[in-house]
């Protein structure tokens, strides 16, 4: 299996909570992710992804972590 995490515009990881998920990009997209704070992995999950994002964004334990990016 080969993975690719995907970067935001200018080569830089995307804002965990900027990310646009509405864009055509995130249309029935379906894999792994990465959410994580400066050295930590803060969460690792699978699934749609807009979707888990979303959830994720509404959960106090992901999104007390200071400067969230995500893959």
């Amino acid at each position: 299996m080969e993975v690719t995490w995907i970067n935001c515009t200018g080569g830089i990881w995307c804002n965990f909570n900027n990310v646009n998920l509405t864009h055509e990009h995130f249309n029935n997209m379906v894999g792994v992710y990465i959410i994580w704070s400066n050295q930590t992995v803060v969460r690792i999950g699978s699934g749609i992804i807009n979707e888990r994002i979303a959830d994720h964004r509404k959960t106090p334990d992901i999104t007390r972590h200071p400067d969230l990016k995500v893959t």
